[in-house]
């Protein structure tokens, strides 16, 4: 529930969309990229949020980041080892609880983005609160 925010540039930015983890990966033998998601036509950009459950998901090149958005609680992915039985380990992931310090810890130069009360809201850091923010405001930051 941590993502970026992040403004495009031109109508090439947005590559692939979902209203879910559409399993984009690299392909480990030809470098390429793979999505499950679907062409970014207006539609499916909407549905790509309007419809997202616990993820959505955009590929995209050429653009600035703005800043992250937190939706609470927040959670995020993070990867262990798990035994085998066979005395070996294989990897895996688990969604975990963080709190608001850690996402301020971990992205220091980033601004922190939510919506609250109904309106857009940023963190600011010096005095540990959030206020309110126009859309503008974001896009100018």
């Amino acid at each position: 529930s941590v993502g970026l925010i992040v403004d495009i540039d031109d109508q090439g930015c947005v590559l692939r969309v979902g209203p879910t983890d559409d399993g984009s990966h690299e392909d480990p033998t030809t470098g390429e990229f793979a999505s499950g998601g679907l062409e970014p036509t207006p539609a499916s950009c909407a549905r790509s949020l309007d419809g997202r459950q616990t993820m959505n998901e955009w590929r995209v090149k050429n653009y600035r980041t703005i800043g992250l958005f937190v939706f609470e609680p927040i959670k995020v992915r993070k990867k262990i080892s798990m035994s085998d039985g066979f005395g070996g380990c294989i990897p895996s992931e688990y969604e975990d609880d963080i709190d608001l310090a850690d996402v301020v810890t971990d992205f220091p130069d980033l601004r922190i983005f939510s919506v609250r009360n109904g309106s857009f809201q940023q963190y600011d850091r010096s005095a540990e609160s959030w206020s309110p923010v126009t859309y503008d405001e974001i896009l100018g930051g």
